[in-house]
């Protein structure tokens, strides 16, 4: 996209982000007066493009700051599909955790972090739709150490055509998925494994969907040992649970939030002790 922006009711700013064909803007609701963030998609007409006004619109249903969602949608030039959002400033959480002092912080810092975005998936599920599109890239966290979800309102299909699938590598999909089954809540629940299994290991449980199906046909979850060594039994056993043959994977997200607290309860008291520091510093935020 080049040239000047323009958006009925909006004064375009600066770009911030881009990634693939998704930028995102600074914009001025003129109306309101207040500070927004848009995000612009290329699109053609068509199934994509209703896709993406469908969740859109679905989101305007969901209330949870810590999900991404739409205040105003709408086209571009007829080539771009917006939606605007809060403008807040948030960081890749991968980035986050690299500032970590070391090991043991980071992986305690980690289990807040994912047990906030559990908690993002429930709320998703509770609403009786699923997110169908999750990957690390879309988990951030703002100065207030918040944990945002990004990526709600995406053009994923359903399900996705197996003729796709053998030649693109969708390494946060479930194995079913590839196979043309449709996206649910134990279908997140396995992106969301994958993603917990990246950040904890630094790898991919996969490289290619052959090798992810070829598991999949045989029972057999990834096992994160593959990756490094050292993992904690519990948190392996709670990795290929996620990622696991579909009929012995998790099947509600409250299971995982209750298995991975019980797992966060064990950190060290200084650990504690930050997060009731970082609580109270959010109290007096919120009370200014």
């Amino acid at each position: 996209m080049s040239g000047k922006i323009v958006v009925k009711g909006y004064t375009v700013g600066s770009k911030i982000d881009q990634s693939g064909l998704k930028k995102i803007h600074k914009a001025l609701d003129i109306k309101t007066g207040k500070e927004v963030f848009m995000t612009l998609t290329a699109v053609r007409r068509g199934r994509a493009l209703n896709a993406l006004a469908r969740r859109a619109a679905q989101s305007q249903k969901l209330s949870l700051p810590s999900l991404v969602t739409a205040i105003d949608h709408g086209l571009v030039s007829d080539q771009f599909f917006y939606y605007t959002h809060s403008a807040v400033s948030s960081f890749p959480l991968e980035q986050v955790l690299e500032q970590s002092a070391d090991e043991v912080e980071r992986y305690y810092s980690l289990f807040r972090y994912f047990l906030q975005a559990l908690e993002v998936v429930d709320y998703i599920h509770e609403a009786q739709t699923t997110h169908r599109d999750l990957n690390t890239r879309q988990l951030r966290v703002t100065s207030k150490k918040q944990l945002i979800l990004e990526g709600f309102i995406n053009s994923r299909p359903l399900s996705e055509p197996r003729n796709l699938t053998s030649i693109v590598h969708f390494p946060y999909m479930a194995p079913e998925q590839l196979l043309g089954a449709n996206a649910d809540k134990k279908t997140d629940i396995y992106s969301v494994g994958v993603i917990f299994y990246e950040l904890f290991t630094g790898s991919l449980p996969y490289d290619s969907n052959y090798a992810k199906l070829e598991d999949f046909r045989n029972g057999v979850a990834p096992n994160p040992t593959m990756h490094k060594i050292d993992v904690p039994k519990e948190i392996e056993a709670v990795m290929m649970k996620m990622l696991g043959p579909r009929e012995s994977r998790y099947k509600h997200t409250r299971e995982v939030i209750n298995d991975i607290e019980i797992l966060y309860s064990k950190r060290s008291l200084w650990m504690k002790m930050c997060d009731l520091s970082a609580s109270v510093k959010n109290l007096f935020t919120a009370m200014r």
